[in-house]
Parts: C-alpha cells; structure tokens; sequence
C-alpha cells in the first residue's frame, strides 16, 4: 500500500515523464506544489530514493549539463510495478466513493 505522498510522487513522475524535461527531483517537487500537496524538497527526494528501492521507480542520471556547470541530472521513470501499484490504489478509491455513495443513497 501506498502512502499519501508515495502515491502522489508517483503520479507526478507518471505525467512528467511525458514532457520533453523528464521527471527530475525539483520538477517533482513544483508539480506536487502545483497539485497543491505541501512538501518540502527534502521529502520529495526521500521518497523518490524509497520508490526506487521499492522498485516502483528507477532512475537515470543525464551526461553533463553544460547550462549547471557541468552537472549531471538524475531523471526518474515509473517501473511497471509502480504503475500497477497507482492502478490499484485508484481501483480501491473508486469502490470507496461507490461504498460511500451506496451508504449515503440508503440515509
């Protein structure tokens, strides 16, 4: 199971790596930020290295950047376990609200 900013990592590397800059720590983070989940920078990196151990992410660093000083950049992709594990916890908020939506019809 996944936590509440486990899976919300997940999700924002799922739709950056759709974007020409890839999914990098600090666009992680201004995504979550734009998603409206409070975080600091520290814990997006925190969890970024637990979904890689996790084998939910895996990372790959860039040849240097001439544009900052040389330095390389570590670009995260979803794994396919990470995609299945966003998959499931969707299926279990949608029967959720459905469960929800059938106890309150029944008021």
């Amino acid at each position: 199971m996944l936590g509440h900013l486990e899976e919300n990592v997940l999700l924002a590397v799922l739709e950056l790596e759709k974007t020409d800059e890839g999914a990098f720590g600090l666009s992680v983070f201004y995504k979550l930020k734009v998603n409206g989940i409070g975080v600091v920078n520290g814990s997006v990196y925190n969890t970024l290295d637990r979904l890689e151990n996790k084998g939910l992410l895996r990372s790959q660093m860039t040849e240097p950047i001439a544009e900052r000083g040389g330095r390389r950049k570590r670009i995260y992709f979803l794994e396919e376990k990470g995609l299945k594990m966003l998959q499931d916890s969707y299926s279990q908020k949608r029967s959720a609200i459905f469960n929800l939506e059938t106890a309150l019809n029944n008021v």
